[in-house]
């Protein structure tokens, strides 16, 4: 269960750049943050269901 936690929050830090975000406002930061998490679950399903290869993103 840690390892596939782990497997998301460090694809949101490389992928998604999070890792160093220059926003400041909480609300804008809040907006980014939910769009990384959303495009990770997409790639996620995707590669469950057998329609996209996960090593692309």
């Amino acid at each position: 269960m840690r390892k596939r936690i782990e497997e998301a929050f460090g694809w949101i830090k490389t992928v998604g750049g999070l890792a160093k975000t220059k926003l400041k406002v909480q609300a804008k930061l809040t907006g980014q943050a939910l769009m990384c998490f959303a495009a990770y679950n997409l790639v996620r399903m995707g590669s469950m269901g057998g329609w996209w290869d996960a090593h692309h993103a």
